[in-house]
C-alpha cells in the first residue's frame, strides 16, 4: 500500500462562542482559529483536481466566523450543528508526483476564503442539571 495516497497531517483548532440566549440552548456564533502541516497527494478531490498527480507538502493557518445550534435532547445528551466561513493562509512546497521526490515549486503560498468550518457534533455535558 502506498502510504501517500492518503494525507497526512496535523491540525488543530478552537472556538470562542456567544450563545444567543442561555449556555448549550438553541444558537449560538463563534469565533474560530485553526492552523496545521499536512503532506497530501495522489487522490481524487473534486474540487482539487491537481491532487491526482501532485504532492503538496506545507502549512497553514486561518480563522473565521461560525454559526451553530445546539439541540436539547435529554438530561445530559445534545446534538449540535455548526457551519463557518473565513480564511486560511497556506504555504507549502509542490511535487512533480505523489510518489516522485522532484520539487515542481518551492515555498508557494495561497489564500482562500471560503467555508472553513462544518460539523454536527453528539454532546455529552457531564454534571448539566
Amino acid at each position: 500500500m502506498d502510504f501517500l495516497r492518503q494525507p497526512e497531517g496535523e491540525a488543530l483548532a478552537g472556538e470562542l462562542r456567544r450563545w444567543n440566549c442561555e449556555a448549550f440552548n438553541r444558537g449560538f456564533w463563534g469565533v474560530h482559529l485553526l492552523g496545521g502541516q499536512y503532506n497530501a497527494g495522489g487522490f481524487r478531490v473534486p474540487l482539487l483536481p491537481t491532487l491526482r498527480h501532485t504532492r503538496y507538502q506545507g502549512w497553514m493557518v486561518g480563522g473565521g466566523i461560525s454559526y451553530g445550534y445546539h439541540w436539547y435532547l435529554g438530561a445530559h445528551w445534545n446534538l449540535e450543528a455548526t457551519v463557518g466561513l473565513g480564511y486560511i493562509y497556506t504555504r507549502y512546497d509542490r511535487f512533480e508526483c505523489y510518489r516522485c521526490g522532484r520539487v515542481t515549486g518551492r515555498d508557494e503560498h495561497h489564500g482562500y476564503w471560503g467555508p472553513t468550518r462544518v460539523g454536527i457534533s453528539v454532546v455529552y455535558l457531564f454534571n448539566h442539571k
